[in-house]
């Protein structure tokens, strides 16, 4: 029996379906925000667990996740979104990309994939996972917006100590207080060795910090107050929050590689959230 060759416009159509049904799992359904939405940014009211639980109940959102050697914190903001700093991701990147490279996107973000992705979220979790570095792909400062998106192949199953946060849409005014929280690493531990291969351990801290002056293109704000806790509050990649009507809104990532500690402004990046992953506020 003689099959018929398989035209050449016949793969581009299969290769152009396939695409479009791998960019739209990325995306939350318009019933999956709704949700996302109506719950977000909730804590638990109190309860009789101790430890570590309870800990994690103040700050369901926040994740710890190793990518190689080195360890950062994560912020959910829905079932398989979470947003962290852009530099805990680019230090196996050897090469600058160059606006030609395939692995830029029309907004001059940069994908990755990620084949070992170790999660904390109570316990241990090995997944892969894609990043979207935020216009790393632009040649103006390109270390500048220390911000990516992780998203994850699956949905993860949501407890009282494992809910998104909310997207804030608001700007925050300067003098504005917020609540920087992390698994961070004591100062003790901090100090004594190197924090990717020792793996030291990491308590619940928050801190209360005062928004200062915006920096450069007003992509992150500078903070007052830090390190006033016994521990190092807000290692790369955690969460500085408001809170309202009961609900605690992201308005900063913590950025420890750019100019110091800086929080990146999410605000700015919520009409982007919204139109890359229908994650809408």
């Amino acid at each position: 029996m003689r099959l018929n060759p398989i035209s050449s416009s016949t793969i581009v159509i299969v290769f152009f379906v396939l695409s479009i049904g791998y960019i739209g799992a990325k995306r939350l359904t318009d019933e999956e925000n709704k949700i996302l939405q109506a719950e977000c940014g909730k804590t638990a009211k109190s309860s009789n667990a101790e430890g570590i639980t309870a800990e994690r109940r103040k700050a369901p959102w926040l994740i710890n996740y190793r990518n190689g050697n080195l360890s950062c914190s994560g912020v959910l903001i829905s079932r398989k979104h979470f947003l962290t700093a852009r530099h805990c991701l680019t230090k196996n990147i050897t090469d600058s990309p160059s606006f030609s490279d395939k692995a830029c996107t029309p907004l001059k973000d940069y994908i990755i994939q990620l084949d070992q992705l170790e999660l904390d979220i109570g316990s241990s979790m090995i997944t892969k996972g894609e990043a979207c570095l935020f216009e790393y792909c632009k040649l103006k400062n390109p270390h500048y917006v220390d911000l990516s998106i992780i998203t994850l192949p699956t949905d993860l199953d949501l407890s009282d100590t494992l809910k998104p946060i909310c997207i804030s849409r608001n700007n925050i005014p300067f003098g504005s207080q917020v609540s920087v929280s992390s698994f961070g690493v004591p100062k003790s531990d901090s100090k004594s060795g190197n924090e990717a291969s020792s793996r030291p351990s990491r308590v619940f801290s928050t801190e209360k910090l005062q928004i200062a002056s915006s920096t450069a293109e007003h992509n992150a704000h500078e903070a007052t107050g830090w390190h006033t806790a016994g521990t190092r509050a807000g290692d790369s990649g955690s969460s500085a929050i408001v809170q309202k009507d009961g609900r605690s809104f992201l308005i900063g990532i913590v950025s420890r590689k750019v100019g110091g500690s800086l929080l990146m402004d999410i605000p700015s990046q919520a009409e982007k959230l919204c139109k890359l992953y229908n994650i809408c506020p």
